[in-house]
């Protein structure tokens, strides 16, 4: 069975280019973590300040070692 998280976001307006800049870079090493099964950043196409990140692991030891990263 996965491990799965959906996980919504409201950044400040002001914060939004480089909190998506670092939170774009934790994705792609997550997604490259041996149980990581996907890792998904959504925007809100008419809401930049809202995300929503959608992850699938393998289980949850998986997603506990993403969280040591």
């Amino acid at each position: 069975m996965s491990f799965v998280l959906v996980v919504n976001i409201r950044i400040k307006p002001e914060s939004v280019d480089v909190f998506m800049k670092q939170l774009n870079e934790n994705a792609a090493a997550a997604r490259k973590e041996p149980g990581c099964r996907q890792f998904d950043v959504l925007v809100d196409p008419k809401d930049r300040t809202k995300v929503m990140l959608y992850e699938v692991y393998n289980d949850e030891a998986a997603f506990e070692e993403h969280q040591k990263g």
